[in-house]
């Protein structure tokens, strides 16, 4: 058995799908009944997703943005409108291959600095009648100072204001631009009919898991950690989004990300066989995650940078 190349693994994935016969079914009783039950728990006990609630993606080790939507994979989401039709958020860990280049003057010397502040990829609408861009920040002197406002009701810490109010902010030496987060485009989670219930749905589904307030410090220093999207740091800025989405999971998620020892079979014991586990591409040695990862890295190759062949 080999891993196979990246097309060849989307396929298997992709008929495994579309494809899969009645016994293939029957056979996979068990685990639709645990995906119930876990499902009946998420509705149960879940946190309330409402305006300004930080989210990510699932962990779970088959991604449900494998084929599809796969710039949601092991996203950072912000919610910022959340109301009885449809839930508005912006991906927070996506940079552009652009940057917001400001010209700041420092009032205490006079003297003139140009600075340029990476912008991030939010989702693909945009807010009729509003303005595309969105500037964040999480800095405790900034929300001293009430530079802005912050994000709805969940308490996150998170606050929003205007590029005007950052600028004045910079100039006046309480903030840096890496205090900054800005972002353009949202992304939409309608609610409508039984199945589409907002971004409460999809923690329903399991799709997104809200992240603790306690853990939001530690995503938003890495989300600060990203650059303007190159040619050149494509693969790291994606290990860096995928650094702030492992840092936003529990104690026990991110210590078992970081944790390099062992191997993804240990414990199971002998007779084991890729085939009978769930979080590898049929009949590979390739675990599903990383799959997930190489297929959102070419997206963002192909759709933020413009340069295909890069992502895999």
């Amino acid at each position: 058995e080999c891993s196979g190349d990246f097309d060849d693994l989307m396929l298997k994935e992709w008929s495994r799908k579309n494809l899969r016969s009645e016994e293939d079914e029957i056979g996979t009783s068990s685990g639709v009944a645990k995906d119930l039950l876990a499902k009946v728990t998420r509705l149960t006990t879940g946190d309330a997703v409402m305006e300004g609630s930080l989210l990510r993606a699932s962990s779970a080790d088959r991604s449900p943005y494998l084929l599809s939507k796969q710039e949601l994979h092991k996203s950072v989401v912000l919610v910022i409108s959340d109301d009885e039709n449809l839930t508005i958020g912006a991906m927070l860990n996506r940079p552009v291959a652009r940057g917001i280049e400001l010209e700041i003057t420092d009032k205490a010397t006079m003297k003139s600095e140009k600075v340029n502040i990476p912008l991030r990829f939010g989702g693909e609408y945009a807010i009729k009648g509003q303005d595309s861009m969105l500037w964040l920040h999480a800095n405790p002197k900034l929300r001293s100072e009430n530079v802005g406002a912050e994000v709805g009701p969940a308490s996150t810490g998170i606050w929003k204001c205007s590029q005007e109010e950052a600028t004045r902010a910079m100039a006046s030496g309480i903030a840096k631009p890496e205090d900054f987060i800005i972002t353009s485009g949202v992304s939409v989670w309608p609610k409508a009919g039984a199945l589409a219930q907002g971004m409460q749905g999809e923690v329903t589904e399991g799709n997104f898991e809200p992240i603790s307030k306690t853990r939001i410090e530690d995503v938003w220093s890495v989300l600060t950690k990203q650059e303007v999207l190159t040619k050149l740091n494509v693969v790291k800025e994606c290990d860096v989004a995928n650094e702030a989405w492992r840092a936003g999971g529990s104690d026990v998620d991110v210590g078992e990300e970081n944790d390099p020892s062992g191997t993804t079979t240990e414990g199971i014991g002998e007779g084991y066989d890729e085939e009978g586990d769930d979080s590898y591409v049929h009949k590979t040695t390739t675990k599903v995650d990383d799959l997930a990862d190489t297929a959102l890295r070419s997206w963002v190759a192909s759709f933020l940078l413009g340069a295909p062949t890069l992502g895999h």
